[in-house]
């Protein structure tokens, strides 16, 4: 089975994480810490649509700077057979 652990997705969304690290309770039974699935799929989500959008704008300057070095490249080249 695939999951989290729930103490470590408290440290970046305590919201979707419910109980506290190593509790226990009244008779020294462990309270276990639990992640909301449900809560945490929205976030995930946006995440990934910001990341996309991240992407897309480093690739097209990506692209605007291989541009740049082509124009330069030729421009070195031009130069260096005068």
């Amino acid at each position: 089975m695939i999951g989290f652990v729930a103490h470590e997705v408290q440290a970046v969304m305590p919201e979707v994480v419910t109980g506290s690290k190593d509790a226990v309770d009244c008779h020294g039974c462990p309270q276990y810490q639990a992640v909301l699935y449900a809560n945490i799929s929205a976030a995930l989500v946006k995440a990934t649509q910001e990341l996309s959008t991240e992407n897309e704008k480093l690739r097209a300057r990506v692209a605007s700077l291989e541009e740049t070095v082509a124009t330069m490249q030729l421009q070195l080249a031009q130069l260096l057979n005068r």
